[in-house]
């Protein structure tokens, strides 16, 4: 009796738990949402920008016949023009970091509570709930209890994955389509400094937006590998439940659940390219083989 009432004790902060972090969880998603509109603008502005500068000094003069060729290359060891190309681009960076990718990371770690959460919930209340096996199927109480959980485990992940699309997709997508312009650029101009040598006195700057790069692209990576791990537990878990123990209710809401968590949860930029561990060596090799290029260009 002590041990029962002490896991009714330990499930019920748990279950408490699971309700804040889905109220911080909305709260976020409604701070982002009002955001929307003015990240996207900014990012847009800043973006083409940042392109005007790019276009006015690595095409300066290049359409001029009568200007050496190697003019632009000269005209970028100037040490006025090494920070006239960088300062957007690590701007850029910053204000990503600080404001956007650090809000939706935020955003992720409740959404992987929710869906770790959600998994144990499933596994606590539905998979190991103790049945008798010869009377299962005719026990309605047994019936009507797996099906109001299954009912709120499929309410919640459906909240779950409209809250995840309204939000920090259109957020998500908008930021990295932005990043992997200028903070490949930013890693493959601050390897060409360096390595080159171009100006000595701006190498500490150069390799503060280098760890910069580095901190924002494996965090963004391992934080959006912990979301697909989490909602791929989760269908794991689904499989796993006793179904022919249930009713046709209940396997139809479980087959509900299957069907809208086969596709994992995941973080993308537009549907073309997932944040996670793939991505993390992805963007390593690109960055190696652009300024590879470069070099023996």
């Amino acid at each position: 009796m002590y041990l029962h009432i002490k896991i009714n004790t330990y499930m019920g902060q748990f279950l408490d738990c699971f309700q804040v972090s889905f109220v911080s969880l909305k709260k976020v998603s409604n701070i982002i949402k009002q955001d929307v509109i003015i990240i996207q603008t900014v990012c847009v502005l800043m973006f083409i920008i940042g392109l005007l500068v790019h276009l006015n000094c690595l095409l300066l003069n290049v359409f001029n016949a009568k200007e050496s060729i190697y003019y632009p290359a000269a005209y970028l060891e100037n040490k006025y023009v090494m920070i006239l190309l960088l300062l957007p681009q690590w701007f850029m960076m910053t204000y990503e970091e600080l404001y956007i990718v650090w809000a939706v990371f935020y955003f992720a770690i409740h959404l992987k509570f929710q869906l770790d959460a959600l998994t144990r919930y499933l596994k606590e209340k539905i998979i190991d709930l103790q049945v008798d096996e010869r009377i299962c199927m005719e026990d309605k109480h047994y019936q009507d209890i797996v099906y109001r959980r299954l009912r709120f485990c499929a309410q919640r992940h459906v909240k779950l994955k409209q809250i995840f699309e309204e939000t920090a997709c259109k957020v998500a997508s908008a930021a990295l389509l932005l990043s992997i312009f200028t903070g490949s650029l930013c890693v493959i101009a601050a390897l060409y400094f360096i390595l080159n040598n171009v100006n000595p006195k701006f190498n500490s700057i150069m390799y503060g937006v280098l760890i910069n790069a580095t901190l924002y692209h494996y965090s963004g990576n391992y934080y959006g590998q912990k979301i697909i791990d989490a909602s791929e537990n989760f269908y794991s878990e689904l499989i796993m439940c006793p179904y022919y123990y249930w009713n046709k209710r209940n396997r139809g809401i479980l087959q509900m659940l299957l069907n809208g968590s086969k596709t994992p949860v995941a973080v993308s930029c537009y549907g073309l390219s997932e944040i996670g561990y793939p991505l993390m060596l992805s963007g390593v090799r690109f960055c190696y083989s652009v300024f590879a290029l470069i070099k023996n260009f």
